[in-house]
C-alpha cells in the first residue's frame, strides 16, 4: 500500500496526523511507532514532526509555569 502511495500525500496525512500532538511524551511514542514501522519517502517530514512536537511541548511546559496559566490572571 505505502509503494503506490504519493509521497506528498503520505506526508499530509503524516503531519496532519501528528500535528495535534504537543508532550514529549507523545512525541517519544509517535518516534518509537515510526522506528518500527518506518515510512522512508516522509522521513524528513516525520523529523520535522516530532522537532515540532517537542517544541510545542517545551512552549506549553513554559506557559504552564508562567502566571498566564492562573485563571485569576485573565479576570
Amino acid at each position: 500500500m505505502y509503494a503506490k502511495a504519493s509521497p506528498s500525500l503520505m506526508a499530509a496525512m503524516v503531519v496532519s496526523s501528528m500535528g495535534r500532538f504537543c508532550t514529549t511524551a507523545r512525541a517519544t511514542e509517535v518516534e518509537a511507532f515510526f522506528q518500527t514501522h518506518p515510512v522512508p519517502t516522509v522521513q524528513r517530514r516525520i523529523a520535522q514532526s516530532l522537532e515540532n512536537m517537542r517544541a510545542n511541548a517545551a512552549m506549553l511546559q513554559t506557559l504552564r509555569q508562567s502566571k498566564l496559566a492562573d485563571a485569576a490572571y485573565w479576570n
